[in-house]
């Protein structure tokens, strides 16, 4: 005979009940968790921006425009502009103009592509980036010194810039 004092509770039908009851609960938790997150916050999808013209391969004009689409949104303190490099002079990019607004889906900026003459000939990378707020905030002072002086120096690329798409083009 066992004295009812050393059984442990769990051993006891209230004990195994509990722990049941308790795993139960865990698993339906657990269940409730996985399957709500995609409809109470889902995960957005990502931003696509492509550059539809100029194509790749094409040749431009010093003066151009360029346009394309972008699927998705911009996310909060995020923007979106137009860089260009000329490939003989690598890790030197010029910015051109501001920060693009799109609308409906679509988008389109001017770029000046080098010097009539001297770079007749070359080749230019055009790339749409999305830069973070003080990235936008180095371009838009960059911008200003540039118009004021008249001076545009290249720059390093932005340290937190994404490329998003980019054509190589020949300057005529």
């Amino acid at each position: 005979m066992t004295k009812k004092g050393n059984k442990s509770f769990w051993h006891t039908l209230p004990g195994i009940l509990t722990g049941i009851a308790g795993i139960i609960g865990a698993i339906a938790t657990l269940w409730v968790a996985l399957h709500s997150y995609g409809s109470v916050s889902p995960t957005p999808s990502p931003t696509l921006i492509t550059i539809t013209s100029p194509k790749e391969g094409d040749k431009v004009q010093g003066y151009s425009m360029v346009t394309g689409t972008i699927r998705g949104e911009l996310l909060e303190g995020q923007y979106m502009r137009i860089i260009s490099n000329i490939q003989s002079i690598p890790g030197a990019w010029w910015p051109q103009g501001g920060a693009i607004k799109p609308q409906n889906g679509f988008w389109n900026a001017e770029v000046w592509l080098g010097f009539d003459e001297i770079d007749a000939g070359k080749n230019f990378t055009i790339a749409v980036i999305l830069v973070n707020e003080d990235d936008n905030k180095n371009l838009v002072k960059y911008g200003e010194e540039a118009r004021i002086t008249g001076k545009y120096d290249p720059i390093s690329f932005p340290n937190n810039a994404t490329i998003m798409d980019k054509v190589t083009v020949t300057r005529i």
